[in-house]
Formats: structure tokens, sequence, C-alpha cells
């Protein structure tokens, strides 16, 4: 079985990425595309990894990340991205730095995060990440 990120370029060729060219793990769990065309792609243990035009950027536990199998992402603003890992909730990625989000006690958890989707402000008040796990997430350091 073959593993990685596959990419289909204009001219319809096929293309794929790996440990081996670029990523940091070849499991790739998800894929998301923020507002500026960068792919962040969350992997089975190599962490959060962004993707530029011939470029790529991992970030893993040695960044804040709270655990590397990361299961979702997703962008709250232009310069924030959320991601779902498994087995140790939801951070905020913000600035280049990692933060864990709480739930609304103020405690972090340990929850398998699935999927992620994030409600705008004009929906509800303040942006709120929903989560497919057993508990919610208010950022409190949301617009």
């Amino acid at each position: 079985m073959r593993s990685g990120l596959v990419a289909l370029d204009p001219l319809g060729k096929l293309q794929r990425f790996t440990h081996t060219n670029g990523l940091s793990s070849s499991a790739v769990r998800c894929v998301m595309e923020d507002r500026e065309r960068n792919l962040w792609v969350g992997s089975g243990g190599g962490g959060l990894m962004r993707l530029r035009p011939r470029t790529f950027f991992s970030y893993g536990l040695d960044n804040g990340l709270p655990n590397p199998v990361v299961k979702a992402v997703a962008e709250q603003t232009q310069e924030r991205i959320l991601i779902g890992t498994y087995g140790a909730g939801v951070a905020r990625l913000e600035g280049g730095k990692i933060t864990r989000l709480t739930d609304g006690t103020g405690q972090t958890f340990d929850d398998y995060v699935q999927s992620l989707l994030v409600r705008g402000a004009t929906e509800r008040s303040g942006w709120e990440p929903w989560t497919r796990a057993s508990k919610f997430f208010q950022d409190q350091n949301a617009p």
C-alpha cells in the first residue's frame, strides 16, 4: 500500500510526496488549505506540516505540539490554525507558537479529536471550535 500525499498539477500529472521527498511522515491523516493557499497536513506520528510551493515545514513535539498524531486541522482566522490530536485534545498555532486549548473550566483534556469545525463570529458570539470529541472548547483568545 502506498502512502503520502498525492497532488495533481494543472497539466494532469500526479506527484506523490512522502517522507523521502519532504514530508515528516508518509502517514497522512488530514489535509486543509488555508486562505493563503498553504496546505496543512496532519500525520500519523510526524506532527503537523505546512506545505508551500517547494517548501515544507513541520511542527512536532519540539515545537510544543502535545501529540505527534494529528487527526484534524482547521483555519480559525488568517493567523490561527487549530490542531486536533490523537489523545491530547486541541492545540492552537498562532504566531509560530503552539498552545493547548482548554474546556469551559480551564482544563486541558486528553480526548481523541477526529474532526474540527470552526463556526464564525456571525453565527455565534465569538469564534468557537467544535470538535468531534466528548467536550467542547472555548478559545478565550479568539477575536
